[in-house]
Formats: structure tokens, sequence, C-alpha cells
């Protein structure tokens, strides 16, 4: 039976997780960090009353004679941040709610954001498979004709489709009035085309920008020009565009997947946690994460009881039972130990730990004890068991993925389950650079002689995409395949064919696989 606790604790988790719903449609994407110059780049802007002669850049792109242009990012659509705070103004119901926030972070709504953002060939054709789109527009009109209570991720991805077969009218359209189209090539975009693209944004979002801003800006990209010893040609990729089994399979699995996201995007997952909540099995992490820690059990580790619970987390009984294979005077500062001792002690009751510090302290380098320690926890219960089979519970349990092929899965015995870790961080370089990093022969001891499925590693992380390979430095050479970067479907299609064991027993992905989006990069 529910107490009133229990409903008014029910109420809390919900108001967090509702709030948080609601805001996460109105994260802007950051396009004035985005376009700062730099080293390899240069920025310039499609005004639209200038735009044939703003077009011409595109065209014809100035750039250092000894460089080569890599690429091109089109930004459509480009309108100011400070456009959410004038919106918001209209709805005084939410208005004293979100003011605190918006206070808080009112540095990110200096500067401006855009609708969505293409990526173009060094010859200025568009890749309309990397389009990527922002969730805020969308959310500002939307909230004008239907009320903040109209914000779904369902909602959003109804839209979605519609713009999916806008843009494919829109390819189609231009196919046809191209005088210079031939199967299997395509024209450089050009200034109409960037303004119908403008357009439709703005007709599909129902939203039109209230101040004059350009309708875009064009990032090109450019490099030395590639010296033959630094690239190493592999088999051709074939220049065929016709669709392959694998392509059908992912087209026809969800359309919406083409179009990306731009800016962050968890509201999928928000709405998951709210379900959770409304059926009354939150798990503990969540729980834990939407709870403030009661004043009475904080501790001022500055504080005399400070120094006693740094005392006690530093006795040798609750050290990490794995290290990381580094340098051995390269040990752990007095801070990164407590850190790891804590995280060890607290993960068996709450499952979560949080580190915070300002950069440069340390907070990724204990990580890699932390997976020392879960390697070498999992290893003495393997090595307690008699026999390989003892791993796994019970008989196999037989699964069909979504193009009707099938495989037997294990389960692991519950000894060697929990000890799975989910790195999260609000730099998701930072996470990235982990993934990238672990593998690294310069990550562990000079000394050291080991090696975990070395050649597969090495394949990961000297091949580009397109087919060929770069020459490693010393000491990016990958010692082993402990991690490698995921995320976004690119960088995991990269890992997923190195190696064809990677694929369900037909040979084919499975259509069940995880969607193709652009949040923050996942890593594994």
């Amino acid at each position: 039976m529910q107490t009133d606790a229990d409903r008014a604790e029910r109420e809390r988790l919900l108001a967090i997780l509702d709030f948080w719903h609601k805001i996460e449609f109105f994260i802007p994407y950051d396009l004035s960090s985005r376009l700062v110059s730099a080293e390899g780049r240069t920025v310039f802007w499609l005004h639209a009353k200038t735009l044939l002669q703003d077009g011409a850049a595109l065209s014809r792109p100035v750039i250092p004679e000894e460089k080569q242009i890599t690429g091109f990012t089109l930004f459509l659509s480009v309108f100011s941040k400070s456009e959410i705070a004038d919106i918001r103004r209209r709805f005084d119901r939410v208005a004293a709610d979100i003011a605190e926030y918006e206070d808080a972070e009112r540095s990110d709504l200096d500067g401006d954001t855009c609708f969505a953002s293409l990526q173009l060939t060094p010859l200025g054709q568009p890749m309309f498979e990397t389009f990527a789109v922002s969730t805020l527009p969308w959310a500002l009109g939307r909230v004008q004709k239907f009320g903040l209570a109209s914000l779904s991720h369902a909602a959003f991805a109804d839209s979605k489709r519609q713009l999916s077969e806008l843009l494919q009218n829109f390819r189609a359209q231009r196919q046809l009035t191209s005088s210079t189209f031939e199967a299997g090539s395509d024209q450089p975009i050009d200034a109409a085309e960037i303004l119908a693209l403008h357009e439709l944004l703005c007709d599909w979002a129902s939203f039109v920008s209230r101040q004059e801003r350009p309708i875009a800006a064009v990032e090109i990209r450019y490099r030395d020009r590639a010296e033959r010893s630094d690239l190493i040609s592999l088999q051709p990729q074939p220049e065929d565009h016709a669709p392959n089994a694998d392509d059908e399979e992912d087209e026809s699995a969800d359309g919406e997947e083409d179009i990306g996201i731009l800016n962050s995007f968890f509201v999928e997952d928000i709405e998951r946690a709210l379900i959770c909540v409304k059926q009354g099995n939150v798990p503990e992490p969540l729980r834990r994460y939407l709870t403030p820690l009661a004043d009475e059990k904080r501790v001022d580790l500055y504080s005399r009881d400070g120094h006693r619970a740094i005392v006690r987390a530093l006795h040798p009984a609750n050290l990490n039972r794995g290290r990381w294979l580094s340098e051995p005077h390269l040990a752990m500062s007095l801070m990164q130990q407590f850190a790891i001792n804590s995280a060890i002690g607290d993960r068996s009751e709450t499952g979560l730990f949080s580190v915070n510090g300002p950069p440069g302290t340390g907070k990724t380098t204990l990580l890699r004890d932390m997976f020392a320690d879960n390697i070498v926890r999992r290893a003495r219960i393997l090595g307690g068991l008699e026999m390989a089979r003892d791993a796994f519970d019970g008989a196999p349990r037989r699964i069909t993925f979504a193009d009707c092929s099938t495989a037997s899965i294990s389960a692991l015995i519950p000894a060697l389950a929990g000890f799975e870790m989910i790195v999260a961080s609000s730099n998701n370089a930072a996470v990235e650079n982990i993934s990238r990093d672990l593998p690294k022969q310069s990550s562990i001891s000079k000394t050291s002689s080991f090696h975990y499925l070395q050649t597969v590693a090495h394949k990961i992380a000297c091949q580009k995409d397109n087919g060929g390979v770069i020459k490693l430095a010393d000491g990016d050479r990958p010692w082993g395949l402990i991690a490698c970067v995921l995320g976004i479907p690119e960088t995991a299609e990269r890992s997923r064919n190195v190696s064809p064991s990677w694929k369900s027993p037909t040979g084919r992905s499975p259509a069940g696989r995880a969607p193709r989006s652009r949040r923050p990069s996942g890593n594994g």
C-alpha cells in the first residue's frame, strides 16, 4: 500500500524529471563556439539580401595555395539564442520556474545557434545522409502553437519523419532541375538551394527568427596537401551508390534515423525515467541521482570529521585490487586514491558515485585504476570456477534479430554480473578521450609486454574513413583492444567492420542494433 510519504516522493521525482524533460528541448546548439577561427578552417556568412554574392565564396573558396580543402559544413537558418528568453516570457505559468535556471545559465543564451547542419564534399556537393537538425527551433514553434505540454519525443519523431520526406522531395527536385546531373554524381549546392533549404526548415518548424541574422554560415576545412608516404592506400571502396542489402535493411528499419540530432538530446531517456517513476519501479542509482544528500550526511573534507573520513577511506583494506599498467612511480594522489576507495566501497550500496574537480586534476586518470580493479575482481571469480561453462547460468537462450537471423546467448552467473561501468560527463570529449587513450602504448609502462587483440586494435586505430590508413606514432600504437570509440554511426560502423565476427550469424548486421543518432558519443 502506497503511503503519503511514498506519493510525495513520487511527485518530487516526477517534478524534477518533468522540468528536465521540457528544458532538454530548449538546449541550443552553440554555433558561435563552433565557428571560432582556428588553424585549418575558415568561416563565412551567407545573408539573404546578398546571397548571390556571398554564395560565390562557396563555389570559389579562397584558401592558401599549399592547402587542400577537405570539406565544408553548412549551418542553416542562423538565429540568436536570446530568442529563447523572448518566447519564454510569454508563458507566465512556467516563467517563475525557469527564471532561476535561466539566470544561472544566462551566458548560454549569448551568441548564435542554427536550425540544422549539412556536410558538403570538397567539391561542395551536399551529403544528405549527414543532415542533422536541432530540437530548439521545432520546440519554439510548437510551444507557441500548442503549449509546453505538447513537447514529447513521439511528437518530435513524427515531425522528424515529415522533415525527412521534405528533404527527399528537395533532393528529387534538384536532380530534375540539374542539367548536368548524371547517375552516381551530384552537383554542388548553390545559393538558391541554400535559400530553399532555409525556407523549408522555417516552414517545418513553424518558427521564423524576428531578428535579422545571416540565413547560413559555412565552415571551410583545409589541410596541408597530403604526402603520399603518409597515406597508404587500402582496397578501394566501391563507387557504386546502389543500395546493398545492409543499406536497405538500415533504411527500412526506421526512416527517421536518417536525420541526426544536432544539439544534446536526452528526451527519450528522460521519458523512460518518467515511466519508471510513474510505475513505482525506480532504480536506486536514479533515485540517488535525483535526491540531494541530507545536510547531516555531508562531510567537509577540510574539517576534523573530514580528516577522519579520509583516514578511514585510505585504510589498506580498502585499496583497489587492481592497478593500471602505468609506470610504477605514477601513483595516485591522496585525493585520487580517496575517490577510488570511496567509489569501490559505495558502489555496492548505490551504484552511483560522483567525482568533481577543475580540469587537469586527474579525474579521468583515476578511472584507469577503477577499470583495473573491476577486471581483477572479475578475474578472481572466474579463476575460482572449475570449468569455463560454470560461468554461464542455465541453458542458452535463442534470440531472433529483426532480420530473422538467430543466435544463442548464454547468461552469466550472478556472481559475474555487476562489474559494468557507465562513465558520464558534461564534457563528451573527455569521455571520448578515455576510450581513445586506454588502448595506446603510451598509457602503459614502457617495460610492459602485455597485449590483447593487438592486431585488431591496431587496425581500428590506423584506419581512416576513406579506406586508407595513417602511420601511427610510437606512443599511439595500441597495446590491446580494451576500448574503442563508438557513439555516432560512422565510428561504430568502422569498428564493427574490422572483424566479421561482430556480425550476426547470417553475415549481416542485426537490424535491431542501436539506432543511428547524433547523441553525445558513446564508448566501449
